[in-house]
C-alpha cells in the first residue's frame, strides 16, 4: 500500500512539474507574439491607475522599464499624455468603470515620448478582470500610432482649403 501512496505523490509532483512548464512556456510564447506587434500592447490597474503589463513598444517610446513605469502609478498616465487630451484621456478610464464586458473603448489622443515628440495614438481597451461585486479591476488595451495619418490629413485639409481659397 505503501508504495503506491509514494508513487501517487510522485505522479502529482510530475503533473504539477508538467503544468509549470507549461504554463512557462505559454508566457514565453505571449511575450514573443505581443513584443513582435507594433502596437502598444497593455493591462491597467483603474483602481491604482497603473500598468500591470505593456509590451516593448512601450518601453521604447518612453525609455523606461515594466516597474518604473508600474511604480510611476497615476504620475506616468499625467506625465505621457498631452495636457490638451488629460480630460478626455481620462473620462475615458471614469467610462470604462462602468462598461459591460464586451464593451470596446475607443479613443484618439496624444501623447508625448521621452524625446518630448508628439504621437497620436487611437486606443481600443475593454475591461479584463472585475472583482467579486462586478467592480472594474483591470483593462486591457491597443494603441496604434496614427501620427503618420493624421499629419496627412491635417495636410490634405491644408491643401483643400488652399484650393478652395485659390478659386
Amino acid at each position: 500500500m505503501e508504495k503506491y501512496k509514494d508513487a501517487n505523490i510522485i505522479g502529482q509532483n510530475l503533473n504539477h512539474k508538467i503544468l509549470i512548464e507549461d504554463f512557462e512556456l505559454e508566457s514565453i510564447v505571449f511575450s514573443k507574439i505581443a513584443d513582435a506587434v507594433p502596437d502598444m500592447l497593455y493591462v491597467t490597474d483603474i483602481q491604482q491607475m497603473r500598468k500591470i503589463y505593456s509590451n516593448t513598444r512601450i518601453h521604447q517610446l518612453f525609455k523606461m522599464g515594466r516597474k518604473e513605469i508600474s511604480d510611476m502609478g497615476f504620475r506616468f498616465f499625467e506625465k505621457i499624455v498631452h495636457p490638451a487630451d488629460q480630460h478626455k484621456f481620462f473620462e475615458s478610464i471614469e467610462s470604462l468603470r462602468k462598461a459591460k464586458d464586451n464593451d470596446v473603448n475607443e479613443l484618439a489622443y496624444r501623447i508625448i515620448d521621452h524625446e518630448g515628440k508628439v504621437h497620436w495614438l487611437t486606443t481600443k481597451r475593454k475591461v479584463l478582470k472585475r472583482d467579486e461585486y462586478g467592480a472594474t479591476l483591470q483593462i486591457i488595451g491597443i494603441s496604434q500610432d496614427v501620427t503618420a495619418q493624421m499629419e496627412l490629413n491635417e495636410e490634405r485639409q491644408r491643401l483643400m482649403e488652399e484650393q478652395t481659397r485659390l478659386k
